[in-house]
């Protein structure tokens, strides 16, 4: 169903999957669904800027790369936790970039995309951020977290959504 001639409507579908399975749940976000799919509905211009998909990640992070040591240096071993990655927009392998202290980010994404971002990138990371937040959501309820997990996680992307749709003015 993700499967589609354009990265809107692939991206698209990926989102609603992760609303859908929120609204099942029966949890809470800070906007109404609704709202939420008609925001990224209206992105849908922005993220067909999109022409050549790539391998995208999507779960970058410290722990799921491994390296080792390869004489004076460290060399790339493997990443692991697979199950987010897919084809689309490069930008959104930067959705893990929240967990670099802001001063370095700037310095990353040079390092990744060898410039810095334009406006555009920098609008469809975060609704890339938006995607990853909702996910973050949606699995409290079905990944067997203990009570205080799920609610330090439940808490700090809700609190990231809120912060987006401010800026995004929803």
């Amino acid at each position: 169903r993700t499967m589609s001639d354009t990265w809107s409507e692939s991206f698209l579908a990926m989102v609603n999957d992760v609303l859908d399975d929120i609204e099942e749940q029966g949890t809470a976000l800070p906007r109404p669904v609704a709202a939420i799919r008609a925001f990224l509905e209206g992105e849908r211009g922005l993220l067909d800027e999109v022409t050549r998909p790539a391998l995208v990640h999507f779960d970058l992070w410290d722990g799921n790369i491994f390296v080792r040591r390869g004489g004076d240096d460290w060399e790339f071993e493997a990443f692991i936790d697979g199950e987010r990655a897919f084809y689309g927009d490069p930008v959104a392998e930067l959705v893990s970039l929240q967990m670099v202290p802001e001063e370095e980010f700037p310095s990353a994404v040079e390092g990744f995309l060898g410039r810095p971002m334009t406006a555009g990138e920098e609008r469809r990371l975060a609704l890339y951020r938006t995607y990853i937040m909702l996910i973050l959501v949606a699995e409290c309820k079905v990944r067997g977290f203990d009570a205080e997990q799920e609610a330090n996680q439940k808490k700090w992307a809700t609190e990231t959504l809120e912060r987006d749709f401010t800026a995004f003015g929803l």
